[in-house]
């Protein structure tokens, strides 16, 4: 085989050694396009429809969280959270006027097989605990001080791992816990357990047993200490001579033999203390941690409902995700578990390919490999019952990870693509049951088995974990967002993951997340935040000014190496309704290094970048003949630009190493006066504040805008508009019947303006129906004094570019006056207004509209109002 610089070699694997064919039909896919955006889009919509059946994002229905600012509860507690310090997080939030709208449960809400206190509520450590002290078993209490003193002892051996590397990522909990800035004490609990502890001892006992219990800790904690310390030596060992090693190498072939031999039941016990990784499902309802206490403050009954009841109503969150893994748990559901027999689990023992190993070498002793899968023949009944008990306790949606881990399973199941559809399918199923927000987020998921088989969720993990602590992730973390997300926008919105705003890295993360055109939230601790961060994502009642696509690198930064060639700057552009946000980024310096399987530094000092800003780095703004010159500004803690430019013309910017700008591209519309819209300025996305644009008859243009102080809309207009736009009508049908008339009017056309590229077939509908009037005669005339109707509207749009539906429908009451007084007529409407995605009509919410001659005004149930005014 011919492996010369100019050949291609494919590589096709089953996963399963047991599966095999002499061919495989359409494999490959070549494609050609001169527009680089568009041959991405195409190409991955065609090979997902005809490789799984998965579907385009513009046929899915996009969940309403994004447009709300969130938070998630893992890198500010990981699975030690607790109902109270959900409640801490948001609160904390709430007081610096950055209020989350959704909040993601992550790991550490179920109940598995390893919990070391399945019966105890925590974080209510003072109240009432006597009388559930007694569910503390010796056992519990003297697993505790063991695991307490080994997870000390092991914190200097942390210090010196980095979370993004193989071993690193499994200890996350641990390096966390003993890092420098350490949101957590030590590991799993151990800190909360202990006050607990201290409320134990004042349960009345004889002196005799006070002190067998203190002299069994203290025995617990020599020998916990002891075993910590071996373990260090061995983590030391491990990280110099076996993460590094290839596949194949002497140290990777020794380091198998011995975990699959003698060090098994050590690696596995090591495991278990340590991670989570080994654990399975045994209940399908929350843990101990989310029952609150009897009588508390915040309910009388002490269930995860109660919990999210006072999410929703206390602390006004509008979405609560759960998080679980796509097996259930990080290695399936409990074989032993009662509750989980009725599920028919079964182990599977996966054996990975090389092609695996070659990437991952350490997959050859994942906790999966070594003591097996609790997989299911059928996952629905699991999801079904699962997400019917969330949904039930007021869950909106679900995060679903450990995706990745499907292609081990299929391992020897008949191929990861097999058990793939097996699963998303029973996914999907199950969440469109229960779920009518459509609010999945995909995650740890970059197998082309779990990609292609999303045929409904419409959001998805765009890159590793955002790790707090590896310093070398920070920037590379953004990188991988962004060229990843390019691959994955057309299939779903990509999801740039958590951040921390009070973090090294925050300012360009933030510009990361304003530009993305997907979710906006941190996993801050309690107290710890950047208020000056937040503030310009996130408006007073929670809103995030979100970009209206998925954000992609510009034409002249593809193909660079934005970490290493040590002179390319990233860009990544997107479009609001009448502007674009281009964020530029200085990654320059570290990246992830395949050889030694982790992120890497590898530059010896800071870097400046030079990056051009031009108006052509936009694809629509090329197609804006009549526009001759555009507003470029950028507004940041550091730097302040408004430059009037040519559409040829570029902006210069220069960036040190992990600086970031947020750099606005609007057009300017010329007419009696310059018109711009700017949009609100001390935001990242400012122009996003401009909601809609309409412009009629180049005579006059009308800008709907988020308010900063109120997050609600307002309208304002301005006259000499040069855009315009054309609709043209073709039907009216009217049919009248005993004095009442029912109307129907049907038409059709194309709306196009110069301020955009799209263009959208209309279809329009409106049906009335006269139930009452009021009629007079004077001088020999019939006059009309008032009337009341039931109208029923409809609008639905097809945009050509974006090859995508969209519309709303209304059904009102309406009632009408006429001559109120010489001058005046008054309508008023009362009625329900929904979105209509995919022929369907949801999010319905009631809607009050008065109109008096030129004027409008329109409000709904959650305040948000508009007035309209009419020259």
């Amino acid at each position: 085989m011919n492996k010369g610089k100019n050949s291609l070699v494919i590589k096709t694997e089953s996963g399963d050694k047991a599966l095999s064919e002499n061919a495989w039909p359409e494999a490959v896919l070549v494609a050609v396009d001169t527009d680089p955006y568009d041959l991405v889009r195409k190409s991955v919509a065609i090979a997902a429809e005809r490789s799984g059946g998965g579907k385009s994002l513009s046929q899915k229905i996009v969940p309403r969280s994004l447009d709300y600012f969130g938070w998630c509860s893992w890198d500010a507690f990981y699975s030690s959270v607790s109902a109270p310090n959900i409640f801490q997080g948001i609160e904390s939030l709430q007081r610096g006027h950055t209020p989350p709208r959704f909040v993601i449960i992550d790991d550490g809400w179920q109940q598995t097989d390893l919990d070391s206190y399945p019966d105890v509520p925590t974080g209510f450590v003072g109240d009432d605990l006597n009388s559930e002290i007694q569910h503390f078993s010796n056992r519990h209490r003297h697993n505790e001080a063991f695991i307490t003193a080994e997870s000390r002892a092991l914190g200097p051996a942390m210090r010196n791992i980095t979370e993004g590397s193989s071993s690193g990522a499994a200890l996350q909990e641990l390096i966390e816990a003993t890092g420098q800035k350490g949101g957590l004490q030590y590991h799993n609990l151990a800190l909360e357990h202990e006050k607990k502890k201290v409320a134990f001892e004042k349960v009345p006992s004889t002196w005799i047993a006070f002190l067998h219990r203190k002299l069994s800790n203290v025995l617990d904690s020599a020998a916990g200490y002891l075993m910590g310390l071996l373990q260090v030596v061995s983590v030391s060992l491990y990280e110099i001579f076996v993460d590094p090693a290839a596949n194949g190498s002497w140290a990777f072939q020794l380091f198998s033999k011995l975990a699959h031999g003698p060090l098994r039941g050590p690696l596995l016990d090591f495991i278990a203390d340590q991670t989570n990784f080994s654990r399975r499902l045994t209940n399908i309802q929350a843990n101990a941690k989310f029952k609150l206490s009897h009588g508390s403050e915040f309910s009388d009954s002490p269930d995860l409902k109660s919990v999210i009841q006072h999410l929703k109503t206390a602390l006004h969150v509008d979405f609560v995700i759960c998080w679980h893994g796509i097996s259930a748990y990080w290695s399936g559901i409990s074989l032993e578990s009662a509750d989980m027999m009725r599920y028919a689990p079964h182990n599977v023992h996966p054996d990975p390919q090389n092609s695996l190993l070659d990437v991952e070498p350490s997959m050859k002793w994942n906790p999966t490999v070594l003591m097996g899968m609790g997989a299911l023949y059928d996952p629905f009944h699991l999801f079904n019952d699962m997400h019917k008990y969330l949904c039930k306790c007021g869950v909106s949606g679900v995060k679903v990870d450990c995706q990745a881990g499907i292609g081990l399973v299929g391992s020897v199941a008949g191929g990861g693509a097999s058990v793939a559809l097996r699963y998303h399918d029973a996914l999907e199923a199950s969440t469109s049951k229960h779920f009518e927000e459509n609010l999945v987020i995909n995650c740890m998921c970059h197998t082309i088995e779990n990609i292609y088989h999303w045929k409904k969720t419409a959001v998805a993990r765009a890159s590793d974990d955002f790790y707090p602590s590896d310093k070398a992730s920070h920037l590379a973390h953004i990188v991988a967002c962004a060229y990843n997300g390019l691959f994955l926008s057309p299939l779903v919105v990509p999801d740039f993951d958590m951040f921390q705003s009070n973090h090294e890295a925050s300012e360009a993360h933030a510009v990361a997340r304003a530009v993305s055109g997907g979710p906006v939230y941190v996993s801050d601790a309690p107290g710890k935040h950047d208020f000056s961060v937040l503030k310009r994502l996130v408006l007073v009642n929670g809103t995030v000014l979100r970009t209206k696509q998925p954000c992609r690198p510009t034409v002249d930064c593809l193909f660079n190496n934005v970490t290493s060639d040590g002179r390319s700057a990233l860009k990544l552009w997107s479009l609001n309704c009448s502007s674009a946000l281009v964020g530029v980024f200085n990654l320059q310096g570290s990246s992830w290094d395949r050889d030694k399987r982790k992120f890497h530094t590898h530059a010896s000092g800071p870097c400046k970048v030079q990056a051009s800003i031009r108006p052509s780095d936009i694809p629509m703004f090329n197609s804006m003949r009549d526009t001759q010159q555009f507003l470029i500004t950028c507004t940041s803690s550091d730097r302040c630009m408004w430059n009037v430019v040519s559409p040829g013309d570029s902006t210069e910017i220069s960036l040190t190493t992990g600086q970031a700008a947020a750099v606005a591209i609007v057009p300017i519309h010329k007419f009696k006066v310059q018109f711009c819209p700017v949009g609100l300025e001390d935001m990242i996305n400012g122009g996003g504040s401009t909601l809609l644009m309409h412009i009629f008859d180049k005579e006059w243009i009308m800008i709907d805008f988020m308010s900063p102080k109120t997050g609600i809309n307002t309208t304002g207009s301005a006259q000499e508009s040069i855009n315009w736009e054309e609709h043209i009508g073709i039907g009216d049908i009217s049919t009248v019947r005993k004095g009442f008339d029912s109307r129907l009017r049907l038409s059709a056309g194309v709306d196009f303006a110069s301020s955009t590229a799209d263009t959208a077939l209309v279809l329009k509908a409106k049906k009335q129906y006269r139930i009452a009037e009021k009629r007079r005669v004077s001088r020999g005339k019939d006059f009309l004094d008032s009337a009341t109707d039931i109208r029923l509207k409809a609008r639905y749009d097809y945009n050509f570019q974006a090859d995508s539906w969209s519309g709303d429908a209304v059904a009102e009451l309406s009632h009408a006056s006429f001559k109120v007084n010489d001058n005046m007529d008054l309508r008023v409407s009362l009625g329900m207004k929904g979105s209509i995605n995919r022929g369907r009509v949801s999010q319905m919410q009631p809607v009050l509209r008065i109109e008096e001659n030129c004027w409008s005004f329109t409000t709904d149930c959650k305040g948000i109002w508009r007035v309209d005014y009419l020259l």
